[in-house]
């Protein structure tokens, strides 16, 4: 029932000019971890389900990332290069008399969530989008009462579907978790490696100083040489 999956065909993002593509990659990410956060959602599930949802390649970093102005209709999925594109799609869509298409990072149903959003607008505002799933996704595990159930019936309340669903959800959301780990493990590194080089310097300015005091290593040694030719 409520949200698809599906995602196949793309529209060639290479029309909307670099700025504006890059741009957008982020759109979806930061508002997800946001939306997250407010909602109190498990680290990562939201993000998992948007790159189920809605996830493109992008070529820039080499990762696959939600696509803001994503609409998914008759089985296809479209991967516009603008809002202004996602919306013109949307109405074209409408106009033939389709009504089950999917919008936006979180790709909501736009004949099953008629009352999500103000307006075609708002339903590709990926701020609004990411913010009404974590409350539907939310209100699911208050129904449901497990994550499990609600993530299958974020997507269908058909068990097969659902059970199918979940398991690509799961998959995304144990590659989030491990990716997270790296990054983890990574930045501690780097820390301590920082940390090790900053002690390295200080020592070094250390010896630097005491070297260079009068009375030091340096004049120490020069005053014994002196004392050993005069014995």
């Amino acid at each position: 029932m409520v949200l698809t999956l599906w995602i196949t065909d793309s529209a060639p993002l290479e029309a909307a000019g670099a700025g504006r593509i890059d741009d957008a990659w982020s759109l979806c990410p930061r508002h997800i971890r946001a939306a997250e956060q407010r909602h109190q959602l498990p680290p990562h599930l939201l993000t998992a389900i948007s790159k189920v949802e809605s996830g493109h390649w992008d070529p820039k970093t080499k990762a696959n990332l939600a696509w803001p102005w994503t609409v998914m209709a008759e089985g296809k999925g479209r991967y516009l290069p603008s809002k202004t594109a996602a919306l013109a799609e949307v109405r074209k869509l409408q106009a033939r008399g389709i009504k089950n298409i999917d919008v936006g990072c979180m790709q909501i149903n736009l004949h099953y969530h008629p009352d999500a959003f103000e307006n075609l607008e708002q339903a590709f505002d990926p701020k609004h989008n990411t913010a009404y799933a974590a409350s539907f996704l939310s209100r699911l595990r208050r129904n449901a009462g497990s994550w499990t159930h609600a993530i299958g019936d974020y997507h269908s309340k058909t068990i097969s579907f659902a059970r199918l669903y979940r398991l690509k959800v799961f998959k995304a959301w144990r590659a989030e978790r491990h990716a997270e780990n790296r990054r983890l493990r990574d930045a501690r590194k780097k820390q301590i490696e920082h940390q090790k080089r900053l002690r390295q310097q200080a020592s070094a300015r250390l010896l630097s100083a005491r070297q260079s005091e009068p009375g030091g290593k340096s004049a120490g040694s020069a005053a014994s040489s002196s004392a050993g030719i005069w014995r």
